[in-house]
């Protein structure tokens, strides 16, 4: 979906919860009807920080006392094998390459919020030359149109509805373009990226590789096969998330409070590391199993969180 999540809601909303039930192939048990959590009341979801619903809706996180959802995590550059050595240029930039709190939630406001997702490359240039100091500390001394010994074309994998990753790949694309490259930037499922990497099947970068929880899965299996090109965010975590005036503040209460959420914690897609780690952690830990866990993808999830929060 490129970064065209947020823009996407406003159209969903009206019949998100009839989406997300025909995504996920499930409507049995009493979580579905007229006690879902899209008509107002209150709601769960699995979301991650950083996230730009933090401060467009109501919401917090729960807490986690059982440390079923992991630690903070840190959010990697992959790249296909041989990667360095084709672009050593390119390679030592993102390995200079890291993005604050700050920066980020700008660069997201910007893309997602102020131009609805919609003029990607647009905004991504703007947020460039509104943050100088940031090109001059990940490129150096280099000069626009200078590829150096780099091969000049490469495209890079967007795992869909990962807004970072989304916003970060047309950050480096629209850079990128201006020192020379050719850059092909598009959405896919994050295990499609992996394999891609893994194979010489299409893609030369991920921006966003979370380790090591979320795509423990991934880099087990193909880590020996990538490569590692930096941390640029080492606070990123997993959450269940929940309207401001809910009932309870800990996952360990959620299960004897499910009837407030019409017994539904929405979820995002179903290959998602955060889908994984709720099914075989969260809901285990914390006796969630007579709750639906509705799967379906980020925007269906977000345009849940906009109808019960509005």
């Amino acid at each position: 979906m490129r970064s065209t999540t947020r823009n996407m809601i406003g159209v969903a909303v009206t019949a998100a919860f009839a989406l997300g039930l025909a995504a996920c192939g499930s409507d049995e048990g009493d979580g579905g009807g007229d006690d879902n959590a899209a008509e107002g009341d209150n709601i769960v979801v699995t979301l991650w920080h950083p996230h730009w619903a933090y401060d467009e809706f109501p919401i917090r996180d729960l807490e986690d006392p059982e440390g079923a959802l992991g630690e903070a995590e840190e959010i990697h550059t992959f790249g296909r094998t041989g990667f360095a050595e084709d672009y050593p240029q390119l390679a030592e930039w993102i390995g200079n390459f890291t993005l604050s709190d700050e920066q980020l939630a700008s660069l997201e406001n910007l893309m997602l919020n102020e131009n609805d997702g919609e003029q990607n490359e647009e905004s991504a240039a703007q947020w460039l030359e509104e943050n100088p100091d940031w090109v001059e500390a990940t490129v150096g001394s280099s000069e626009p149109q200078d590829t150096a010994d780099d091969m000049t074309e490469l495209s890079i994998g967007m795992p869909a509805g990962w807004d970072e990753g989304v916003a970060v790949s047309h950050l480096w694309k629209a850079m990128l373009e201006d020192f020379g490259y050719t850059v092909n930037a598009e959405d896919a499922d994050i295990g499609v990226i992996f394999t891609s990497l893994a194979g010489d099947g299409g893609y030369e970068l991920l921006f966003d590789g979370w380790l090591p929880t979320t795509h423990a899965d991934y880099y087990e299996q193909y880590g020996d096969q990538i490569e590692d090109l930096g941390i640029w965010y080492d606070e990123a975590t997993l959450n269940i998330a929940v309207n401001e005036d809910a009932p309870i503040d800990s996952l360990d209460e959620l299960a004897d409070n499910a009837d407030a959420f019409g017994n539904r914690i929405v979820g995002i897609d179903p290959g998602a590391g955060l889908t994984r780690i709720t099914e075989d952690e969260v809901i285990p830990t914390y006796g969630l199993e007579d709750m639906e866990f509705v799967t379906s993808s980020t925007s269906a999830m977000l345009a849940e969180l906009t109808s019960a929060t509005s």
